[in-house]
């Protein structure tokens, strides 16, 4: 669910794409078979096979090494992390197999169950990542603004209740979506098109809640939460930087270490923030793009349709990137981001493939040392 629903944009762009080969079968009782595949199919079903194989390998490996790794394990904003990377991955394993088989048989192949399945999922996958990542998103703030509160503020209890309300809400949110909200109208929105062989999920009044109800808002608070934490950043350096010693040599050598101990702890969450932050881009950059399209679409749904005509290309071009494709890249991208902004994370994800492959890879692999067990940061916990 790209925002709103791709579906809208998805029926309007296939049913008259006829140059790059992906016109659907209008004959709905067709048996499934893949149709004659041109190099753009082929291409477009590649990549997917790779978004979906590397979203998997990638998604598991942060919950395994999540699981293996004490360090990780001991954090809060962990469980944030797991819970992303389990909406990132039951978006890719519960939506690509099925944008691959429309793709090559140019229909939707599967019955109402099916179709129900994908929409509910789509639904259920995308609330739980934009809610994982206002929970990664408030919890950071709460570390870079208020850390000595931190540890009773955000203990384990406390967050693992917010993320079972967020996959309950979630769940919840998507079985909403199946009636139809108009009290005139009975029966589901859930259904084969069979003009155009597609699913399709009619209820555009859920669609539109969704967007101005948890996206819009999410979005716009992680926004703001992310910039109030840089200028805080930037204000507690300066701050650090500005005090100078001015007592007598022994006061002047313990000041001295209380600084770096402040710098230490400081320079810890600000490193984990940057990383969790660089989640945050990597879902505005894939995810923008489709939302100016709905927002276009709300604003005038005879836009598109009208540019098809003029500009076929330009709307393939449209869809297939920043709709259909961009998106769903995002599902594999944050392992890679914590590989290398998350020296945890790094060191967890080779002590589990140095175990998964008996040694093989990664053979002069050491087991990574307890992080903080340097004289100065042992002496910090005592200050």
């Amino acid at each position: 669910m790209t925002c709103i629903n791709t579906t809208f944009l998805n029926t309007t762009c296939n049913s008259t794409n006829n140059n790059m080969n992906y016109q659907l079968n209008m004959t709905s009782n067709m048996s499934c078979q893949i149709s004659k595949v041109s190099i753009q199919v082929l291409l477009y079903t590649l990549l997917m096979v790779i978004v979906l194989l590397t979203s998997f390998v990638g998604n598991s490996l942060v919950v395994v090494a999540a699981l293996m790794s004490r360090q990780l394990r001991s954090k809060i904003s962990t469980s944030f992390v797991v819970s992303l990377a389990i909406s990132d991955l039951s978006l890719s394993v519960t939506q690509i197999p099925f944008k691959i088989s429309h793709i090559l048989t140019q229909k939707f192949c599967f019955g109402n169950e099916l179709c129900y399945f994908y929409l509910v999922f789509d639904v259920i996958g995308n609330v739980a990542s934009i809610l994982s990542l206002l929970l990664i998103a408030v919890d950071r703030f709460v570390a870079i603004t208020m850390p000595f509160r931190y540890p009773k503020i955000m203990n384990k209890l406390r967050g693992r209740v917010l993320i079972v309300i967020v996959w309950t809400f979630a769940i919840a949110w998507s079985f909403l979506g199946i009636p139809k909200w108009s009290s005139h109208l009975k029966g589901s929105n859930i259904r084969k098109n069979e003009e155009f062989n597609t699913c399709t999920n009619e209820n555009y009044a859920f669609y539109l809640t969704s967007y101005f109800g948890v996206y819009v808002p999410s979005l716009v608070l992680m926004t703001c939460i992310y910039l109030k934490i840089l200028h805080v950043v930037v204000r507690h350096i300066k701050a650090i930087d500005a005090t100078t010693p001015k007592h007598n040599m022994f006061h002047l050598i313990k000041d001295s270490k209380a600084k770096k101990c402040e710098k230490s702890k400081f320079s810890r969450e600000l490193k984990a923030t940057k990383s969790l932050a660089f989640v945050y881009l990597a879902f505005v950059i894939c995810w923008f793009p489709s939302c100016v399209i709905n927002i276009i679409i709300f604003i005038d749904n005879h836009y598109f349709p009208e540019l098809k005509k003029h500009k076929l290309l330009l709307i393939n071009i449209l869809y297939y990137a920043f709709v259909d494709i961009l998106p769903i890249i995002n599902t594999m991208v944050n392992p890679f981001i914590y590989s290398f902004s998350n020296k945890l994370f790094l060191e967890a994800f080779k002590r589990v493939i140095y175990k998964a492959t008996g040694g093989f890879i990664f053979s002069s692999y050491i087991s990574f040392q307890k992080s903080n067990t340097s004289p100065l940061n042992s002496k910090c916990q005592k200050i």
